[in-house]
Order: C-alpha cells, then structure tokens, then sequence
C-alpha cells in the first residue's frame, strides 16, 4: 500500500486556456505553502496566470515535476477530486481530453504533463 504523501497542486491558466495542474511532492504543509506562495510571486513577471493551489495529503503518486517554459510531451487529462476542506486528494480520474472530462461532469478537469506512477 502506498504511503500517504503531501502534494503541492498548483494550478495555472484557465479562461480560455486548460487550466494546467502541477503535482510536486513536498515534506510538509508548510513547507508546500511557502513554496506554493514563492511560485505565485513570480507568476506575474512570467504571464502566469494562477488559478489556485492545494496542499493535499495524497495516495496518488505522480511523474516527477519539470521546470520547462513550454511543456512537451504527452498530455494527461485529470479529474482532481478533494475533500471539502481541500486538504486531501482523495480522487484521480483520467480521461482521454478535456471534452471528456467535461463531458463526465468533471469538477477540476486539468491537464497535466504528470503521469499517476502505476
């Protein structure tokens, strides 16, 4: 069984654009929120636009994180279920696109350039 682990889900883009999630293991809340308020500083100078952040317990173990200016490679396409205090990740639903997602009733439909680890 897999050991649960902090997340730092930061989410950017929307409007027009997907809104892009990024899944970044982290030791602790705090250290998740200092990081997470680190980013959405310089989001601006960057033409980031943010959408939110979470700090989540997980189950759910993803590919590791990139720092690339333009994300290549495949695309995954995620329903993000949390718990009402947004504290834990307590679902990840994949999809073949976005229109699917949608389609489905997804709630936090996001595309990632992260895979779930099997």
């Amino acid at each position: 069984m897999i050991k649960e682990i902090i997340l730092m889900i930061m989410m950017t883009g929307g409007g027009e654009a997907p809104v892009d999630a990024s899944f970044i293991q982290v030791d602790t809340r705090e250290e998740c929120e200092q990081r997470a308020a680190n980013a959405i500083a310089v989001f601006p100078k960057a033409g980031i636009k943010y959408v939110g952040h979470h700090c989540a317990g997980s189950k759910f173990i993803f590919d590791d994180f990139l720092h690339n200016p333009e994300p290549t490679g495949p695309k995954y396409f995620f329903d993000l279920t949390f718990s009402g205090d947004g504290k834990q990740l307590t679902g990840v639903t994949s999809y073949a696109g976005l229109k699917e997602c949608v389609a489905a009733g997804g709630h936090n439909c996001v595309i990632a350039y992260q895979n779930i680890q099997k």
